[in-house]
């Protein structure tokens, strides 16, 4: 409830439109012979009918009931009792009666439903008017004549007369569909002033005939709309009462309010067989007003469904839903409706006007929020009791989605939205295709990565390998000169520190990564600690998962610091006597012979560098290796390129999936939309767009 001192308590009050209400339109009294009831019952004593009728409205009350329809069989002798038990309760009486007119075999019974304010004199003079004179209503037996007239004088007499008529249970007994056939049947049915039937049950539940015939699906049967249906208790004691009932949308409990439910039945008719297993649950705004600007003093108070606004050009239409948009923020969907929307902020809400909207929030818990803002200023949420709330924002309690009347028109032609529109009525059969197909767009990014890393170092030992040729065939000239055994040993040297070179690489590689690990580790258990702070119910289990995680922490931070000390003592003995200073040494007595070999040469071969030799043979050696890197980064390109087709053919099939799947939703939309509107979807629809699009890049 809106606290008594709320700035919103007097619009509050307002009507609101048409909302539902629960209907029992078919219940019987007393006055008929088959009546169940209570022992001791004293009909001819006018205090018990009183109270009675009392027992009557508890009992309404007890299951809900807001609409009563009082209609015994050829009698409304009960009808005063029952309103005046009404009276101040908030149940409202559509007095009538039921009839069994002279169509069909037997007859067909006929709900007669009048305005609440009719009085019992009128609706007796009708029953007279049909053929059934006071007192001359019922056989001996209490079983109630048949009139004179049939379904459709009737029908014609009670519209005359400002009710409405209700064809009861339809599908059984003295039921329109059951006992009439042929034509007779088809114009009864067809009858466009029988506005309503009553079905014993949900629409799924009836036979395969009364089932077409009511869903407008038999040529014969077919009618302008398909028929409204209502469920009712025939109550025949007081606690059948509302043990069958319905959900009637209604304005006004007037026979004009039922006729308007009636024509409307798919938006204002809810059967309690087809009603969701869980009531809807949805935010809302109950009320929005105004202070200063056009709209000064304003106020509105918003139905729970849908809300019409009607007036003139120039009433103030667009300014409340403009100004809807800029109490949440907000943005317009066109560009070309910006500028429209800017001039009426400016012109006709003006600044230092306020507009003020009254928010109830349905998740966790229903809860009201205020959200007011103050042109040009930002908005302000607040609690119902006046808290302000700055760590809010109006998207975090309410998502809204405004639109325009040109706006509309111009985001109509635009696809994208239109597909993200034809989404929403595809709900969540298409979660686990979009997460499949999530994951394949990241799996098909890390492959493109891993593809472009191994295209740059592909191409880049290309370019080295591309020397070998040249490299080569100066070797080869070299060797006809016959130096290159005299240098065999110094050769030799050269590929051991490459070797040597490689294995010191390793060893910084595996240090790097140690480093990156010990970066990347994060096992502070601290958080936990929260768990005595807040006196949470399950603290031992939440200390073992602290006592898990330290203990692993341990156990990887003893283990990392023995790499460290074991990467250590290999770089020192990598470094010391027993690898690299004792090559060092052998390597510079190998250069003091090279030398020594190197003037030999140079005296026999004046025009030749042997020193050249070395070098080119150590280069070609390197190249050696990088083609070997080469051979290995082709094999992997291969494999990617096999992976990113596999996962391109995966998504190819979840994209046709998802495609069949809307697909479906918009057959099923379009079934719905009966022609009013239809939906088209194309695959792949926007692929000459996107080429175009692609071709402006360049």
């Amino acid at each position: 409830m809106t606290n008594k001192n709320s700035e919103f308590t007097q619009i509050l009050k307002k009507l609101k439109g048409a909302r539902f209400y629960w209907a029992d339109l078919h219940i019987h009294t007393p006055a008929w012979h088959g009546f169940k009831l209570p022992s001791g019952a004293r009909t001819t004593d006018e205090k018990w009918k009183r109270e009675f009728a009392l027992e009557y409205i508890r009992k309404a009350q007890e299951n809900g009931i807001s609409i009563l329809g009082i209609t015994e069989h050829n009698d409304v002798s009960w009808v005063d009792y029952v309103r005046n038990a009404a009276a101040g309760t908030g149940i409202k009486v559509f007095p009538g009666f039921e009839i069994t007119t002279k169509s069909g075999a037997d007859g067909i019974h006929i709900l007669c439903l009048f305005d609440p304010d009719i009085t019992k004199d009128i609706l007796d003079g009708l029953l007279s008017n049909f053929g059934l004179l006071p007192n001359q209503r019922f056989y001996d037996d209490g079983s109630s004549k048949v009139v004179t007239k049939d379904l459709k004088e009737i029908i014609e007499a009670v519209k005359k007369q400002g009710g409405i008529c209700i064809a009861a249970h339809v599908s059984s007994d003295n039921g329109l569909l059951a006992k009439t056939e042929g034509q007779i049947r088809v114009d009864l049915f067809t009858n466009p002033d029988l506005l309503a039937v009553e079905i014993p049950e949900g629409r799924e539940a009836l036979g395969s005939f009364e089932k077409k015939a009511i869903s407008n699906e038999l040529d014969n049967y077919k009618r302008r709309f398909p028929i409204a249906c209502i469920n009712s208790s025939d109550a025949k004691s007081i606690n059948e009462i509302g043990m069958r009932k319905t959900l009637i949308k209604i304005s006004s409990f007037t026979v004009e309010g039922l006729r308007v439910a009636f024509l409307d039945w798919q938006s204002r008719i809810r059967l309690q067989d087809e009603l969701p297993k869980q009531p809807l649950r949805f935010s809302k705004i109950l009320a929005v007003k105004w202070e200063g600007g056009f709209l000064n003093n304003v106020g509105i108070h918003f139905n729970d469904n849908l809300n019409c606004i009607i007036g003139g050009k120039g009433t103030g239409k667009s300014t409340v839903v403009e100004t809807i948009r800029y109490v949440f923020e907000e943005k317009v969907k066109a560009s070309e409706i910006e500028k429209q929307y800017n001039a009426i902020l400016k012109e006709v809400f003006r600044s230092g006007s306020k507009v003020s909207v009254l928010i109830e929030a349905h998740h966790p818990a229903p809860k009201r929020y205020i959200i007011e803002r103050i042109y040009p200023q930002l908005p302000v949420i607040k609690e119902e009791d006046g808290k302000i709330r700055g760590d809010l924002k109006p998207n975090d309690i309410f998502k809204i989605e405004v639109y325009g009347q040109k706006e509309i028109y111009e985001i109509s032609k635009d696809r994208q939205f239109l597909f993200a529109l034809l989404d929403r009525f595809v709900g969540d059969r298409l979660d686990s295709l979009k997460e499949e197909q999530k994951e394949l767009l990241s799996t098909l990014e890390e492959n493109k990565a891993d593809l472009l890393r191994l295209q740059r170092s592909i191409s880049l030992a290309e370019e080295k390998i591309a020397d070998a040729p040249s490299l080569e065939e100066k070797i080869k000239t070299y060797r006809e000169t016959g130096i290159q055994e005299s240098l065999r040993e110094k050769r030799q040297y050269a590929k051991e520190e490459q070797l040597l070179q490689r294995s010191r690489e390793k060893l910084e590689q595996f240090s790097d990564l140690l480093k990156h690990f010990k970066g990347e580790i994060d096992l502070d258990a601290s958080f936990l600690l929260q768990a005595d702070k807040d006196e949470l119910p399950n603290k031992n289990i939440l200390h073992r998962a602290r006592e898990i995680i330290e203990s692993l922490s341990k156990a990887i931070g003893k283990s990392t610091r023995e790499m460290e000390d074991s990467l250590q003592s290999a770089i020192e003995k990598y470094q010391g006597a027993e690898v690299l200073q004792k090559w060092q040494e052998l390597n510079r007595k190998q250069n003091e012979r090279y030398a020594k070999i190197l003037r030999s040469l140079q005296d026999k071969f004046k025009t030749v560098d042997p020193d050249e030799l070395v070098r080119l043979e150590q280069k070609v050696e390197q190249l050696k290796l990088i083609r070997q890197e080469k051979e290995k980064y082709d094999l992997q390109y291969e494999e990617l390129e096999k992976q990113r087709n596999n996962l391109l053919i995966s998504l190819q099939n979840n994209r046709s999936q998802a495609y069949r799947t809307r697909e479906q939703v918009m057959n099923e939309l379009n079934e719905k939309l009966n022609g009013a509107l239809r939906v088209r979807l194309r695959y792949q629809g926007e692929k000459q767009e996107f080429m175009k699009r692609l071709k402006q890049l360049k």
